[in-house]
């Protein structure tokens, strides 16, 4: 039964309904939430669905889906492996494009601090989420240069930081993922790739920016 509905909602997709493509992806992805065995057809399903979303610009259902796929990513690779992080940066994208700006700057400022902690200051992903942000707020009407550049600047070596406004707003923006049941991972958390999810991709190139 599976399999034909993940080959009929390959087809649809193909034939360009996207309509049809997520009724049978949302009835695939309820099927393997209900069986653990399934992991890599629920992956799969949800990043479907997450790209058809966002192509029809339907983001008030794009939100959810990505936090289903941040918290399935977090079980198996670890909340900070780069490819939940990437999907935290799209969960952030589809809540500025609904509106809801200040969930898209916990969100984004949350995968920043990860990044940071997990890569270091200088690595591509962390310079590009913070890039990414100064261009989104900057986009925004009514924001200041103060409000630009706080939290979002790299801190000088050296200082911990711990009493910054950057890690105080990252901190209390965590709860926002953990609300989804999302765990805490564990130290040194693989960064290399996913092992068992074979469909385990985040990050659709296809969401909008």
């Amino acid at each position: 039964m599976l399999e034909n509905l993940l080959k009929e909602a390959a087809q649809a997709r193909s034939a360009g309904d996207n309509n049809q493509a997520a009724l049978l992806y949302e009835q695939i992805t309820k099927i393997c939430e209900k069986d653990q065995s399934q992991t890599d057809n629920l992956a799969f399903s949800l990043q479907a669905l997450a790209e058809i979303y966002s192509q029809e610009g339907v983001y008030e259902k794009v939100v959810p889906v990505y936090k289903k796929l941040i918290v399935l990513g977090s079980k198996v690779l670890g909340e900070n492996h780069p490819d939940v992080i990437n999907t935290a940066v799209f969960l952030a994208r589809a809540l500025e494009a609904n509106k809801q700006f200040a969930q898209a700057d916990d969100i984004f400022k949350l995968a920043l601090g990860r990044a940071e902690r997990t890569l270091g200051l200088s690595h591509a992903l962390s310079h590009d989420i913070r890039q990414e942000y100064f261009s989104v707020l900057a986009n925004r009407e009514g924001v200041t240069e103060d409000s630009l550049r706080l939290g979002l600047l790299p801190m000088p070596a050296g200082k911990s930081g711990n009493d910054s406004a950057e890690r105080k707003a990252i901190t209390a923006s965590s709860s926002i993922l953990e609300t989804t049941g999302v765990h805490r991972a564990k130290k040194g958390a693989n960064s290399r790739g996913p092992k068992k999810i074979k469909y385990l991709r985040y990050g659709a190139e296809s969401a909008e920016k």
